[in-house]
């Protein structure tokens, strides 16, 4: 389904046959793979750890937001042919207990859905105070296994649009520190970074500095010259980089499902 409304055919043998001969899964898993790749993907949530994050998760901890077993049945809330019965959001259970939750309908239909509309305009209000961020749990794993401490340095190399940069500033302050340490946050695309700091708008703390720059080009920092020659310094280094570079995308077919349509052997 497309945000046209036009139905996406979601079969493409130039995908198949490359995936296929990369050997990614097991021949007697192909099916049950490429299956799992034609479901759109449930919609995820993180909760930072700001002023309210308590209370939000104690929100969606008890709070069914009128969703349990609520059946999404009529023609118009038909998505890719298939109905949906909507659950209340449930904790991602395979990373940190209360750090991120899932909810089981898919995000262009939470926006099409009239019986949603409660619930898509709390999602979208704690979004955009900074309670929630809006985030592919799989795309949340990166900065995880980053062991981002209190205090570190840290440059996240293409960072556009933002969302493992919050969770790296999280890690910054989680002991309560609300200025530790300090995430550069780079992206070669000027506009991009524009939208990066938009993004991070929303979230407390003085730990972050947006730049602009190509990153096989990224220039040494330096402190101010009174700071370099009482440290000694010639330049900054950082304890940690992540370096989620740009690709072809086409591992996002879940979520852009246009992808289908655009997946070819050129642009692996």
């Amino acid at each position: 389904h497309s945000s046209r409304g036009k139905t996406v055919v979601k079969e493409n043998a130039q995908f198949e046959a490359f995936y296929k001969h990369q050997k990614v899964v097991p021949e007697d898993e192909w099916d049950a793979f490429l299956a799992s790749l034609k479901t759109s993907l449930p919609s995820c949530f993180r909760v930072p750890n700001g002023r309210y994050a308590d209370q939000v998760r104690a929100t969606l901890a008890t709070d069914t937001f009128g969703l349990d077993g609520l059946e999404l049945k009529s023609k118009k809330e038909l998505f890719e042919g298939n109905e949906y019965t909507a659950q209340p959001p449930a904790p991602v259970d395979w990373l940190p207990e209360g750090y991120a939750w899932v909810f089981n309908i898919p995000r262009p239909l939470i926006r099409k859905s009239p019986q949603l509309k409660a619930f898509h305009q709390w999602m979208i209000q704690e979004n955009a105070s900074g309670n929630i961020n809006r985030q592919e749990a799989v795309s949340m794993i990166p900065p995880l296994l980053l062991d981002v401490q209190c205090g570190h340095s840290v440059l996240d190399m293409c960072a556009a649009p933002g969302s493992k940069t919050a969770q790296i500033v999280d890690a910054l302050h989680e002991e309560g520190k609300l200025n530790s340490g300090l995430c550069v946050a780079n992206d070669a695309d000027n506009k991009r970074a524009f939208l990066l700091t938009h993004q991070l708008k929303r979230f407390g703390g003085d730990s972050l500095l947006v730049s602009n720059h190509q990153g096989q080009r990224f220039p040494k920092l330096r402190p101010r010259p009174k700071d370099r020659e009482a440290k000694g310094e010639s330049g900054m280094e950082f304890d940690r980089v992540l370096c989620d570079v740009p690709c072809c995308g086409d591992g996002t077919v879940r979520k852009a499902p246009e992808m289908w349509k655009k997946c070819n052997y050129g642009m692996g």
